[in-house]
């Protein structure tokens, strides 16, 4: 059966202005082509194919570049000529009368013409270019649109479902200010004098009387998050709640993590921009710990001072050369400064001999073997000076003031003091009341450590003064059993389904984040195995998460500050495995982030570790530090044989297996990253990543660290989360300095 051929009607020869009848009714003229096209097929189709070809196209800019015959043509003058020309009569009139200048009306007349032009054109052309008679470009995506028939509703379409945010309350685009203009390919309106867009149509709103919610929404345009702004309009935040967002709004609203890290960043640096400002407007210079403030004490003061901080007991083969218990305050300083313990400072006492001298001239950066030279000068200075019995408190002042000279130094890398064991109150609060458990922790304290300490400690054994060892034992924590109080039913509730659920995902956050303070109640001592055999929802792959939302609530400013101390830290790292010739990649192609991970451990000497039980000293090697922290694995059943191997030598010095991370495949192509705890792996998207869950899984589920790579750990404690280290080891103090020498470079 055949079609029934179109033809060309009135409804399109009005869709279509450029087409007029032909010469019959299945064919259509195109006026600037000058040619005829058939419909009969197709119908409009035939008419968009036409205005697609570039014959139509050359022939449409031909015509809009020729003068029409009538413009050569003068009309007759009509009526609204006649009354034109008395407007202008009467403005001219009006002009002189007034004693303005003759003179400014050619200008004023073109001004009009303009304004008229202006005021009649759609606001819809604020935001688009047009490019043809039938084609329009959008200024701030760029995309291209057809209008047709001088209709601009397409247009509108295009920015309400694309550009919605830069529609005023009534639907319509914003009037900007006068000689504004799009930029091209951004998001921004600007004048002559480079005002911003967001003001011009937020003062727009405000002047038309709309109370408009916006500011907040030209933030997230600003930071390239504008597809979310459906998403904050559903959750109706406005100007005053956008301040006021919580993690758990910041997870709803963006549900992936990479959008969720983006605006979490700006967020962060948008709230604190305006606590900086409400608490600058609050101080009215007031802050006492301003560098500015200069604080002079009265005598009484330094009476009080003197008294209680001064007057210290010294030993009697000391007080020969002792030094004076006198004090200096320094303008500007809030810092108490004594004087040094040698009698003529330690910088003069360095410059007697060569040693001396040669650190000094490198005084900015301290490697290993100046640092040995320091010791050494020092300790054979306070022997001739004090005798050979030091007190600690000597060492003590010491240490601090080679911090104080030796910027990039720590004094914990020189002496750390003898912590003895104490009786310690655990407070547990019970709703509104504190029950108090006193319990003991039995064992010896800590001895006494660092650089001097040690080479004291030898001369003093060479000249035959003392010939005993000290032997550092662990101290074996007993095992604390805190009363839970009874906790409210909703809470309970979550448990109970957190034991025994696995899914929805978004239902477990839920009664995790939920159930927090009753489950560190209840397993605050537990072991991993007993967490895990509880709650069968960590032993998924997003379990991970589950255990992070921990970690963020209890250090909520360090939830991604990873992502800003990270590239230095690797940059400084890569630089102090460069200078001590530390190449762990063998040069090959692999990524950076791993290659600072991998060789973080060889900056760290190895330490030594308990006795085991056939009396031995175990001190790990490289590799067995390397494995128990961050290593690479052929296949999986490399990596299960590994674990097996560990476990069996962990238990000959009664070590348990602790959490640790792993790659499978090769340095240049690497097939996974995983966190191991026992038989359950998580596979996690990189290595930094891999880094960054690893360290909130201990911190969470207070988890200690494994003992062969607990050194490690203190130093990603300090370096990456910026936080007060847990422990204090003279090793660790020295790679930070290191590390930080270059960051402070870079």
């Amino acid at each position: 059966m055949s079609k029934r051929k179109c033809k060309f009607t009135e409804k399109l020869a009005a869709k279509y202005k450029i087409f007029v009848r032909g010469r019959n009714e299945e064919e259509a003229k195109c006026v600037p082509c000058d040619s005829f096209v058939s419909v009969g097929s197709q119908g409009a189709a035939d008419l968009e194919k036409h205005i697609s070809t570039e014959k139509h196209k050359k022939s449409l800019q031909a015509s809009s570049s020729c003068m029409k015959l009538g413009n050569f043509f003068v009309q007759k003058n009509s009526s609204v000529d006649f009354k034109l020309k008395a407007a202008e009569g009467t403005l001219v009139y009006h002009t002189v009368s007034h004693h303005q200048s003759y003179r400014s009306l050619d200008c004023t007349s073109s001004l009009l013409k303009e304004v008229e032009m202006e005021s009649n054109r759609s606001e819809i052309w604020l935001h688009f270019t047009s490019l043809s008679l039938v084609s329009a470009k959008c200024n701030i995506c760029g995309s291209k649109y057809s209008y047709k028939g001088g209709s601009t509703s397409n247009l509108m379409k295009h920015l309400k479902s694309k550009h919605h945010t830069f529609l005023s309350k009534t639907g319509k685009p914003p009037q900007p200010r006068a000689k504004e203009k799009y930029i091209e390919g951004k998001n921004t309106l600007v004048g002559e004098t480079g005002a911003s867009c967001h003001r011009s149509m937020l003062s727009l709103r405000r002047k038309n009387g709309e109370t408009y919610s916006m500011a907040y929404k030209l933030k997230l345009i600003e930071w390239g998050l504008e597809s979310h702004v459906d998403k904050f309009e559903e959750e109706g935040i406005d100007d005053n709640s956008f301040p006021l967002l919580d993690e758990f709004t910041i997870q709803t609203i963006f549900p992936k993590c990479g959008a969720r890290l983006i605006f979490r960043k700006h967020f962060q640096d948008y709230i604190a921009k305006g606590s900086e400002i409400d608490s600058f407007s609050q101080s009215n210079g007031n802050d006492s710990n301003s560098d500015a403030l200069v604080f002079e004490p009265d005598d009484e003061l330094l009476a009080i001072l003197a008294e209680n901080n001064l007057n210290e007991p010294v030993q009697a083969d000391v007080e020969k050369a002792g030094p004076s218990n006198s004090i200096q305050l320094v303008v500007g300083d809030s810092n108490r400064q004594k004087e040094s313990v040698f009698p003529e400072g330690l910088e003069l006492t360095l410059n007697k001999s060569t040693d001396g001298k040669l650190v000094l001239l490198n005084k900015g950066h301290l490697n290993n073997n100046l640092r040995q030279k320091l010791v050494r000068c020092i300790v054979n200075e306070l022997i001739r000076v004090y005798g050979i019995k030091i007190k600690t408190d000597i060492f003590l002042r010491v240490s601090n003031e080679i911090e104080r000279l030796f910027h990039n130094e720590k004094a914990e890398s020189y002496f750390v003091p003898y912590f003895p064991p104490e009786k310690k109150r655990k407070l547990i609060q019970i709703e509104n009341e504190i029950d108090s458990s006193i319990e003991e922790e039995k064992g010896k304290g800590v001895g006494p450590k660092g650089k001097l300490w040690n080479k004291y400690v030898n001369v003093r054994h060479a000249l035959n003064t003392a010939n005993t060892s000290k032997v550092t034992k662990s101290i074996n924590v007993c095992e604390k059993e805190n009363k839970v109080p009874d906790e409210n039913d909703q809470e309970k509730q979550f448990l109970n389904f957190l034991k025994v659920a696995i899914e929805p995902f978004n239902k477990v956050l839920e009664a995790w984040e939920n159930s927090s303070k009753l489950r560190r109640k209840l397993y605050g001592n537990a072991g991993l195995t007993e967490i895990y055999k509880e709650f069968p929802c960590l032993k998924q792959n997003n379990g991970i998460e589950l255990i992070e939302t921990d970690f963020n609530r209890k250090f909520p400013d360090k939830i991604d500050i990873i992502c800003t101390t990270w590239p230095k830290v690797s940059k400084a790292i890569l630089s102090e495995a460069n200078e001590r010739k530390i190449n762990v990649t063998n040069n090959t192609n692999c990524e950076k982030s791993l290659h600072s991970i991998l060789s973080l451990p060889y900056l760290c000497p190895p330490v030594m570790l308990k006795k085991s039980r056939k009396g031995n000293n175990w001190r790990p090697t490289r590799s067995e530090i390397q494995e128990s922290f961050f290593s690479i694995y052929a296949n999986l059943e490399e990596l299960e044989q590994k674990i097996q191997d560990r476990k069996k030598k962990l238990r000959e010095y009664n070590i348990t297996l602790q959490p640790f991370a792993a790659i499978l495949g090769t340095l240049e192509n690497p097939e996974g990253y995983f966190i191991i705890i026992d038989e359950i792996k998580y596979k996690i998207g990189s290595s930094i990543r891999t880094l960054e869950c690893l360290f909130k899984f201990f911190h969470g589920l207070d988890v200690a660290y494994p003992p062969e790579c607990e050194h490690i750990w203190l130093v990603i404690e300090d370096l990456l989360f910026q936080m007060k280290p847990s422990k204090k080891l003279p090793s660790t103090s020295t790679v930070i300095s290191d590390i930080k020498y270059y960051i402070e470079e870079n």
